[in-house]
């Protein structure tokens, strides 16, 4: 497997996990009696890990198309 095919198994995983993530919270934000100071403590973890995954993605597309020319 190409250097390239293992950053992208690797980046679909860390997004899946984060979007079952997500889905959790969602359902117990939906069936629970929470405050909002427990639900943004349960969430702010979550929405930084998403930024800096979106921003790794958006920002490193040059270094990505760089290395998969290499490895290829």
């Amino acid at each position: 497997m190409s250097k390239s095919k293992d950053i992208d198994v690797y980046l679909q995983g860390e997004l899946c996990a984060k979007a079952e993530l997500a889905t959790k919270l969602l359902h117990d934000i939906a069936w629970s009696k929470w405050t909002t100071d427990a639900m943004t403590a349960r969430v702010d973890p979550i929405y930084k890990q998403a930024r800096e995954i979106s921003y790794w993605l958006l920002s490193n597309d040059d270094w990505y198309t760089e290395n998969e020319d290499r490895y290829e």
